[in-house]
């Protein structure tokens, strides 16, 4: 066995389709087809059921992959290392986030980064949590930041920052209050069984803070409605039809900032924390820590 056999049937697994993995490797699907053939000769053993669609692998399929994905890693790995140590100014750095929060972060820390390291070139997957996790563990991406800890024990998981969560209400809701005011503030003051909301899914982390403060001060919220997209939860209070939570990253992105709508910051304990994942044991080269390190550093209302 080689790394390139190794990588073609990984790539077959991520696949499940021998024809999308030879599209992903740019060679045809008969060659492909062959040396999956040829090598399960050699082998003596097949690797992927081709009754099932998609491809499955057998027992055997499961542990050649287990193992080859180990080696291939451990192959990476060793070639960051000999990148960081021979030119740490150059190279590529994989970087995966929602689309929400790269919009907010990425302009907060590539002028800095690109000062420290003006040859690095950003690869920026912008996907869910659930297809970062799997990029890490398929070597696709160096880190990836996210709002939730990782439970896969492969991951490594640590929290680097954390981000303020905002009560939001129409301008000039919350009477005597002014900018300077928290939440803590300005509750006493707020008519709450006439207050209305506009809140995010239950699975949300924000909805989940929410849920917590209304528990914590024994309220009962009218929920006029329940979207996935805090824009749209925003955009209903600056109207004046409603009160909502957001992250900062969405009360600091300037598309809000002239939105009619005050902002009341909650304490401390509600904030989100936000989490770097690295693929457990893998190698972390210095321009992802650097990286890291303004990201934990940064204050998106510089």
């Amino acid at each position: 066995m080689n790394l390139r056999e190794m990588n073609y049937v990984v790539a077959i697994y991520e696949e499940q389709s021998i024809s999308k993995a030879a599209e992903r490797l740019y060679i045809s699907q008969p060659s492909l087809s062959k040396f999956l053939i040829n090598l399960e000769r050699e082998l003596n053993a097949q690797l992927f059921d081709r009754t099932t669609n998609p491809l499955t692998p057998t027992e055997y399929g499961r542990a050649y992959i287990e193992t080859a994905r180990s080696m291939l890693n451990l192959n990476s790995d060793m070639l960051r290392r000999m990148e960081d140590i021979r030119n740490s100014e150059t190279g590529l750095l994989r970087i995966g986030m929602s689309v929400v929060r790269s919009a907010y972060y990425i302009p907060m820390v590539l002028p800095e980064f690109h000062r420290r390291f003006p040859g690095i070139q950003i690869s920026l997957e912008e996907e869910s949590a659930t297809v970062l996790e799997q990029h890490l563990l398929q070597g696709r991406l160096d880190v990836a930041i996210t709002s939730g800890i990782v439970m896969d024990p492969q991951i490594n998981c640590e929290v680097i920052r954390r981000e303020r969560i905002y009560f939001a209400v129409p301008r000039g809701y919350v009477k005597g209050a002014d900018d300077s005011c928290k939440f803590g503030d300005v509750a006493p003051l707020i008519p709450w069984k006439q207050t209305r909301f506009v809140l995010l899914h239950k699975q949300q982390r924000v909805r989940q803070i929410a849920d917590q403060v209304f528990a914590d001060y024994g309220l009962e919220p009218q929920v006029i409605m329940e979207t996935k997209i805090t824009d749209t939860a925003l955009k209903l209070c600056a109207k004046g039809m409603c009160c909502a939570f957001v992250s900062e990253v969405t009360k600091e992105d300037p598309f809000y900032r002239d939105m009619e709508a005050d902002y009341y910051e909650l304490d401390e304990r509600y904030s989100l924390p936000v989490i770097a994942a690295c693929r457990r044991g893998a190698y972390i080269p210095q321009s992802v820590r650097y990286f890291l390190q303004i990201l934990n550093e940064g204050d998106g209302r510089a």
